[in-house]
């Protein structure tokens, strides 16, 4: 019995080095590569190159290449004829699948031959570079300021902002930035919307891309420029750390919390969204919760309101149950709750319950009128990197942001919109 269970052991030993001489000598393929590399023309396309040899025809290159600390796998075909030498490339056309400045990717390439063998390359890395602009660079709390026009002051004023926003949010919310920010500061609005997707309105004053950690912004060097960035940029600043905290693969935010705690980072509610509320709470025409847990109206006076509604609920929700209480729900929302568990879970209230607090502390009754609302906002043009023919992702998504100058009665209206793109 002991020979036959030796006998038995030697054969499955022999067998499994036969089984790993065979896969060595497929991966020690006759496949080698001459050279990899990359070429960045932002914002118009990255070209990939490729140059290899093989004793058979090669056959298939795909590059496969990935954001940096995303899951989502992205590959595609370069296309040639087949042979034992060939030079190849792909171009990613980022004007029809839009990447941001300021991202970092990994690529690599699968290489494939008539004979079967098959060769990996080492994984290259790069970042995404606006090279139309000569960038200087500073360093804040657990962020980065890129800019090109304006002299030391102008940047350490945005670092002060930056750092004063983030310290609100900590203090008065209890959240902190967990992953590094880079924050891209464009002299005006025409350099910033060459540095964005060719749909990008005119009236674009910034991008906020918070699964990336990237802020594109314009703000002039001057004291009006610093004056709106002292809105902007605590505002996106917000989005990313909210993102960031509560980052999960099932569900997000309602709208009206993301885009209240972003008004709430600003500080006290600017006068041009104190006056609609104060008017809708006179007259009990508020619009309810639910309608502002998607998009925002795209009415410009209802979608000021809608803004000054969101703060008014943060701030009543942290008047009334205080910080830690803020940031029990964000971590419950963190693990995918629906609105109302989350909600039901912290403060024993779905999102009717908490209305009709929030409605009593403004002297209105629990219940009103419902308020027409107009059509929503579409968002902004997707910022994911997309599958179309060629090119495939495999998974996941990225979520972004607009951030929209409106022309308003009394002033400039900052509407800080929230994409998510699945």
């Amino acid at each position: 019995m002991n020979r036959i269970r030796w006998i038995t052991a030697a054969l499955f030993v022999a067998l499994g080095l036969f089984a790993l001489s065979h896969l060595s000598a497929g991966a020690e393929s006759n496949i080698s590569v001459v050279s990899t590399s990359h070429v960045n023309k932002f914002p118009t396309n990255v070209t990939f190159a490729l140059e290899a040899n093989s004793d058979s025809d090669i056959t298939k290159a795909t590059l496969y290449y990935r954001i940096k600390g995303s899951p989502v796998l992205t590959y595609a075909y370069a296309k040639f004829d087949p042979a034992t030498h060939i030079e190849t490339e792909y171009v990613w056309n980022t004007q029809r699948k839009y990447i941001p400045p300021g991202v970092e990717l990994i690529y690599y390439w699968m290489i494939e031959d008539a004979a079967g063998n098959r060769l990996k390359t080492e994984p290259s890395s790069f970042t995404i570079e606006d090279t139309r602009f000569e960038w200087q660079k500073q360093d804040g709390n657990n962020l980065t300021l890129y800019w090109y026009q304006g002299d030391a002051r102008f940047a350490n004023s945005l670092i002060d902002i930056s750092n004063s926003g983030l310290d609100r949010v900590s203090r008065d919310i209890g959240l902190q930035l967990q992953e590094p920010v880079k924050i891209f500061i464009y002299a005006s609005s025409k350099d910033l919307l060459g540095a964005l997707e060719p749909k990008a309105q005119e009236w674009t004053g910034g991008r906020a891309f918070s699964e990336l950690g990237i802020i594109a912004l314009t703000v002039e060097p001057s004291q009006s420029g610093l004056a709106w960035a002292g809105l902007a940029l605590p505002h996106e600043l917000s989005h990313v750390a909210v993102n960031q905290a509560t980052r999960n693969p099932y569900g997000g935010l309602p709208h009206w919390l993301d885009e209240g705690l972003a008004m709430y980072a600003e500080g006290p509610l600017e006068p041009e969204y104190q006056r609609p509320l104060d008017v809708a709470v006179r007259n009990d025409r508020l619009i309810s919760l639910q309608s502002l847990s998607s998009n925002f109206p795209a009415d410009p006076e209802q979608a000021r309101l809608s803004y000054a509604e969101s703060y008014s609920v943060v701030n009543f929700i942290l008047s009334d149950n205080g910080r830690d209480k803020m940031t029990e729900l964000l971590a419950v929302f963190k693990e995918g709750s629906t609105y109302d568990d989350a909600l039901l879970a912290v403060f024993g209230v779905d999102m009717d319950g908490l209305e009709a607090q929030w409605r009593l502390s403004l002297g209105l009754q629990p219940e009103a009128t419902p308020v027409p609302v107009a059509p929503t906002s579409q968002g902004a043009q997707d910022g994911a990197v997309r599958a179309e023919v060629e090119e495939k992702p495999q998974s996941g998504g990225i979520c972004g942001g607009i951030l929209a100058i409106v022309g308003a009665a009394g002033g400039i209206l900052a509407l800080g919109v929230r994409m998510a793109n699945g």
